[in-house]
């Protein structure tokens, strides 16, 4: 990967030529936080991290430093992986406890609907509005 792609300066003049990346991050990070060497890492593919971390390290970049950044990318990705699988049960547990509630509280199945579509399209503002009317209560009127 060129110093261009990553967006890091390019360097001209004597011995540019075999500038690498990492040798281009650090004249731009002298003495990077682990959050420099996280972003400067998310530019290359998994496999390739391990190599340029050592490359890192080799150049005088702690290795605490390196690690804790290799670490962070490592527990972002498994986050980023379940994300979508974690919010879409969120959904599905808002819309049945909202539709339960709709149901309680009104004693209807159009409430019902009404209320799970509303918890499937704000799967937390809802159930806080249903217990602040007292989850499952029927209404007053």
């Amino acid at each position: 990967m060129t110093p261009q792609l990553l967006g890091l300066p390019q360097l001209i003049g004597l011995g540019a030529e075999g500038t690498t990346p990492t040798d281009a991050f650090l004249l731009q990070f002298p003495k990077p936080s682990s959050t420099n060497v996280a972003s400067f890492l998310q530019a290359f593919s998994p496999a390739e991290r391990p190599a340029v971390a050592q490359q890192l390290i080799a150049k005088g970049v702690a290795s605490s430093t390196v690690a804790s950044a290799l670490n962070w990318l490592d527990t972002s990705s498994k986050w980023t992986r379940y994300k979508p699988q974690i919010l879409g049960a969120l959904a599905i547990a808002s819309m049945a406890a909202s539709a339960f509630h709709g149901y309680r509280r009104n004693k209807s199945v159009g409430w019902a609907l009404v209320w799970a579509i509303a918890g499937g399209i704000a799967p937390i503002v809802t159930p806080v509005i249903a217990v602040a009317q007292g989850f499952a209560k029927p209404s007053a009127s």
